[in-house]
């Protein structure tokens, strides 16, 4: 019984520190990018952080950064994949 208590709250501290990036990186281009070189340097922290990529594709840099490494670990990680293409599209298309 311990152990559920201790994953919902482990899940629900992930959710908040998602939340947490996905503000700050929407606000600041500097920080965007350190945090797109810190998933540059481990593409595993990407996974299951689509909404902190969509973030962070608002900003030139970072998106450059993430293509990147897109263009090789895309496959591994389809829905933040996803994530990144739909926010630079609407960028691209002003939808």
């Amino acid at each position: 019984m311990r152990a559920r208590k201790t994953q919902r709250s482990d899940a629900s501290d992930s959710r908040a520190k998602r939340a947490f990036l996905s503000e700050q990186a929407a606000r600041s281009p500097a920080l965007a990018l350190k945090i797109a070189q810190a998933i540059q340097a481990d593409p595993a922290l990407l996974d299951g952080n689509a909404s902190v990529v969509a973030c962070l594709a608002r900003h030139e840099r970072a998106a450059a950064l993430l293509a990147q490494l897109f263009a090789r670990h895309g496959k591994r990680y389809p829905k933040t994949h996803r994530a990144f293409i739909e926010v630079r599209f609407a960028l691209m298309t002003g939808k």
